[in-house]
């Protein structure tokens, strides 16, 4: 029995480039690159000739890139240090209901420490954030820390806001440190940090971050200028703005040098390159700190030997990684709404090639009403079809996914969600082949009540 290989959003086969890559690394780059002898300085050249690589496939500096072990690592330290620069002044994460776990439970984590506040901003019905309720979110920053506060309704639902005179009381207490701009906490507007994905890992929903990026620079200008000419607090912490690119990197453009991010996640097992390594793009001046203590490696904030055939392999990857068009996913859908006509899409619907695209080209997700992705999944696979329920993240959660709750699916929809995910290998007759299958499988599950 052939694999049929469809969820490239889990992990992806590794390139033949990554692989030489990383063997060739493993064989003759053996030495600790932070060393100073020859075999270390060769280990330290294809380190940086990596780096190099990746900086340049987003429009980054070299030193902007600092090498992790993956998207959930990458995550956590973006918004955990960020949270630390500030935290004195307790600020305010940003974020959307339909993040991967790594940024909701990073933000939890932080709330529960009492480090920061958390706005969950909700989406419509396709996964898609309204930029305009980020400008919102950032506006009621203002008046929370003036006078006549209000309360939002963009916090999560059923989550109380503590009262105003202790949110003013917290702002103005003493403080032994400053924040990153070195301004003491009661003479700033409330500090915030902006996390919104580029592209959702569920139901591949593009999300719009070159206009969230510009809403947060716009916010950002706007209240240098007013503090400069002595309006309001007498200084101003700008607003940091990241997202988690990946399941977006090397799938749609992404620049740096063309939009205006500070934090940028990646993995590279999602390309074709081995898992164990990412990056975290931070933008030059930004000073945040150290996520893991030790060694002065990455420039003294990631500590820890050097994963020198990893990074050689993730560069050989971004240099050879080739996304499936657009075509196959649309050709993958319509063969799906011929077999099963009731199924129901989940998330944006596929676009044309040569169409501004609202989901990424290789995601699908639809539900089949009356039956249940669990026992669906099973019977894909004992047909050689590996498919997934949504997250391979989530597999083997009770509750149904976040994403499918926040679109506004029901408990029955959300439970028969199925997600494939094309890569570069697959093809029609693959496709083909998975249509036929999963149609005789939604027949005979449907026949014995959906089990």
């Amino acid at each position: 029995m052939e694999l049929i290989y469809l969820d490239h959003a889990a992990t992806t086969p590794m390139r033949p480039a990554a692989i030489e890559a990383m063997e060739r690394a493993l064989e003759e780059t053996y030495g600790n690159a932070s060393a100073v002898y020859r075999p270390a300085s060769r280990a330290k050249q294809v380190l940086e000739n990596a780096r190099a690589v990746i900086a340049d496939s987003i429009g980054a500096a070299r030193n902007e890139i600092y090498f992790t072990s993956g998207g959930t690592e990458s995550d956590n330290w973006a918004l955990t240090a960020a949270v630390d620069a500030m935290h004195n002044c307790r600020p305010v994460i940003i974020t959307t209901a339909v993040e991967h776990h790594a940024i909701l439970k990073t933000c939890d984590y932080l709330k529960r420490q009492n480090r920061c506040e958390v706005r969950i901003l909700q989406v419509d019905g396709n996964g898609r954030v309204d930029p305009g309720s980020v400008r919102t979110a950032l506006e009621s920053l203002d008046e929370k820390s003036g006078s006549g506060a209000r309360e939002t309704l963009l916090s999560r639902p059923g989550e109380k806001e503590a009262s105003q005179s202790a949110r003013v009381s917290a702002q103005l207490s003493q403080i032994s440190r400053t924040n990153v701009t070195g301004a003491a906490c009661q003479q700033i507007i409330e500090p915030a940090i902006v996390s919104v994905m580029a592209v959702n890992n569920e139901i591949g929903t593009i999300e719009p971050i070159a206009e969230i990026a510009e809403i947060v620079k716009q916010y950002n200008d706007e209240h240098r200028k007013m503090t400069a000419q002595g309006f309001g607090k007498t200084a101003f912490v700008p607003v940091l703005f990241h997202t988690d690119a990946v399941q977006a990197y090397g799938k749609i453009p992404l620049r740096v040098d063309e939009m205006p991010i500070d934090l940028l996640s990646v993995s590279a097992h999602k390309i074709g390159g081995p898992k164990g390594i990412g990056f975290l793009y931070i933008r030059n001046n930004l000073q945040l700190g150290a996520f893991m203590h030790g060694g002065m490696q990455e420039r003294g904030r990631r500590a820890g030997t050097e994963n020198v055939p990893a990074a050689a392999g993730f560069a050989a990857a971004v240099s050879e990684f080739e996304s499936k068009a657009v075509s196959l996913q649309l050709y993958f859908w319509n063969k799906v709404k011929a077999a099963i006509p009731d199924v129901i899409l989940n998330g944006p619907a596929p676009g044309d090639p040569g169409e501004v695209q609202a989901r990424i080209s290789n995601n699908l997700n639809f539900s089949i009403p009356g039956v249940e992705a669990e026992s669906v999944l099973i019977m894909l696979d004992m047909q050689g079809i590996c498919a997934s329920g949504g997250s391979a993240c989530t597999t083997g959660a009770l509750e149904p996914s976040h994403v499918l709750t926040a679109i506004g699916a029901d408990g029955e929809r959300a439970r028969g969600a199925l997600r494939f995910t094309i890569g570069a290998e697959n093809t029609r007759e693959e496709i083909d082949r998975t249509v036929q299958v999963l149609t005789e499988i939604a027949r005979r599950l449907r026949s014995m009540g959906g089990h």
